[in-house]
């Protein structure tokens, strides 16, 4: 990834207004700003342990930006242009509950001009709030291994009258709020954006889109799968 569109971590600040901001980081980081890749200082290669072989390379503590306040509200990555199988995207997704029930950014990739795959990214529903989970009273919304949530529901008796799922939940809920690979830190939640290929699919750049007004996205790392 072209190192001159990398920025520092403590840059994300000005992506993006946060309404929320001082009272959503109180219990988060003191009400200081936090930084999101603090704990990863020092780290140049991100092992994702729960898909066998899949490691990103980093930028210490930095990431490249999109956003409608920075002006960037797309970016295009060159890659190497060979037949990919599958696409992995680690991204830090800079978004917060005034941003809920609305589509947050578009990832394309092309073959020259065409578009082969595309995925529009949703919040909840395929990232996670960025802010870790090491404070329980945060607004975290990754806060341990998701077990299989769309599994069948067991069939209720005479005298219940919902599901447990059903009933209003203690925002956030974290079990349903992502099908996206939370990959996790001390000081940050990324996502891990798959995206798949049909066969014999050459792709040669990928374009990310940030959808809205608020939402920002940081592009930490891009890696693929080859086609056999």
């Amino acid at each position: 990834m072209p190192s001159d569109d990398f920025i520092s971590d403590e840059g994300w600040k000005q992506l993006r207004i946060m309404p929320g901001f001082p009272h959503i980081f109180f219990t988060f980081s003191l009400a200081k700003w936090p930084v999101p890749m603090e704990s990863m200082k020092g780290v140049s290669t991100l092992e994702v342990k729960e898909i066998p072989g899949l490691t990103f390379n980093l930028k210490e503590q930095e990431f490249i930006p999109i956003s409608h306040l920075s002006g960037k509200t797309s970016y295009n990555l060159p890659i190497e242009k060979k037949e990919y199988k599958k696409l992995y995207i680690l991204l830090l997704p800079f978004v917060d509950n005034h941003d809920m029930y609305t589509d947050v950014a578009r990832i394309s990739a092309y073959s020259e001009n065409k578009i082969v795959a595309s995925k529009t990214l949703s919040y909840p529903g395929s990232v996670d709030y960025f802010v870790s989970n090491r404070n329980p009273t945060s607004f975290a919304t990754y806060r341990g291994k998701r077990e299989n949530p769309y599994a069948l529901l067991p069939s209720l008796s005479i005298s219940q009258p919902d599901w447990l799922e059903g009933k209003p939940p203690v925002f956030p809920q974290s079990k349903y709020w992502s099908t996206s690979l939370p990959v996790t830190s001390e000081s940050c939640t990324m996502s891990l954006i798959e995206i798949e290929l049909k066969k014999g699919v050459v792709v040669n750049r990928i374009v990310f889109e940030s959808l809205g007004a608020l939402p920002a996205m940081g592009i930490v790392a891009v890696t693929g799968e080859l086609g056999k």
